[in-house]
């Protein structure tokens, strides 16, 4: 049977490594592209000339942000093949679209966040009894007025420039924005981003205001429902693990992008390892840093071709724990030169009603 022909763009880390060791796997011939790491790209394509010898495979450079770049590999590739089956366009170009306009006048979603991280992150003996005394200017509403001035926001009257709806006992705070309505974010994810925001002291306004939007980037609940677990036929393997990307802390808990290089299907259950869809996962560990463990699930988010995203989980057995733990160990001291022991310290620290980063 003849091997199909695929080309992968952005294809020597990330989820582009991962479609790339997929379709190898599903027996296709694969040409990838590269930016700017090559060491990265070559110890991908010397592992899959390894893994799977009957394949042909190559990668070329390739900065798709200049005119003609793109058209010039896509040549190389089919020529290279021989032809073309399926092409994977996973390289792009990001242009930063928030979740709220960045003009938006006072930042009024920032300012009440900060007071809200403020509440809740003071001892008892400091904070206030009720969190609308951290507004002292503030009145209380009825039901009835307050959907006056919700009207009056969605209408963008100018009258009103800020409207929010918090539940502490959930722990959930809705922000209303005058395009998409209402949008709810989990306090913990709100309090992270405010951290981020306000660290650097010397930040403008408008830097804060744009780290804080970044912060919240994809953590807007979507769903109420408990994603389900995955299961496969087999376990994760020491050689399965690797990560890539950014760590990224959001508040007890540091996250760790793990490259899909391995068949997934055979672990998660999913059907993503094939040529039969452009399904891919998304997949992140978490290490707590309050515990000082790896949590015992992943993460998993399966990435419809057409755009939905599904959102599982997939419950680690203690053997698995332990392969990641080294691990996660190794890219941390890698990425913030620092051990996760040292990282759990540091946090710990931080979490003291004295620390200055906990003052507003």
């Amino acid at each position: 049977m003849e091997r199909r022909k695929a080309v992968v763009t952005g294809g020597s880390s990330g989820i582009g490594r991962g479609v790339v060791y997929c379709l190898a796997a599903d027996g296709c011939d694969v040409v990838f592209s590269y930016r700017s790491k090559a060491e990265n790209a070559r110890k991908v394509l010397e592992d899959l000339q390894g893994r799977y010898p009957e394949g042909k495979f190559t990668c070329f450079e390739g900065d798709f942000s200049e005119d003609g770049a793109g058209v010039a590999f896509f040549n190389r590739a089919v020529e290279f093949l021989g032809g073309l089956d399926l092409m994977v366009n996973n390289a792009g170009v990001t242009i930063l679209e928030s979740i709220f306009d960045l003009t938006e006048e006072h930042m009024e979603f920032l300012q009440t966040a900060r007071r809200l991280r403020s509440y809740i992150r003071k001892a008892d003996g400091d904070a206030p009894a009720h969190f609308t005394e951290m507004f002292p200017r503030g009145e209380k509403l009825s039901r009835e007025q307050f959907e006056t001035y919700v009207s009056e926001r969605l209408d963008n009257t100018g009258r009103v420039v800020g409207a929010f709806d918090i539940d502490l006992d959930s722990g959930y705070l809705d922000a209303l924005n005058i395009m998409d309505g209402w949008k709810r974010f989990r306090i913990q994810d709100v309090s992270t981003a405010v951290y981020f925001a306000t660290k650097k002291s010397a930040a403008s306004p408008d830097e804060q205001w744009r780290t804080f939007l970044d912060r919240l980037q994809g953590k807007e609940i979507t769903y109420e429902t408990e994603p389900q677990y995955l299961t496969g036929i087999r376990t994760l393997h020491a050689e399965d693990i690797s990560f890539a990307e950014d760590i990224i802390q959001n508040d007890n808990l540091l996250e760790f992008y793990m490259e899909v290089s391995f068949h997934a299907d055979e672990v998660f259950g999913t059907n993503v390892c094939t040529t039969e869809n452009d399904d891919w996962l998304n997949i992140y560990a978490n290490y707590d840093l309050d515990a000082r463990r790896v949590c015992d699930t992943l993460e998993v988010y399966l990435q419809r071709g057409n755009g939905d995203e599904e959102a599982f989980k997939y419950r680690l057995s203690a053997e698995e724990q332990a392969l990641l733990l080294p691990r996660m160990n190794t890219y941390c001291q890698e990425y913030w030169g620092q051990s996760l022991e040292e990282c759990s310290a540091n946090y710990l620290s931080e979490q003291s009603p004295a620390s200055p980063e906990m003052q507003m």
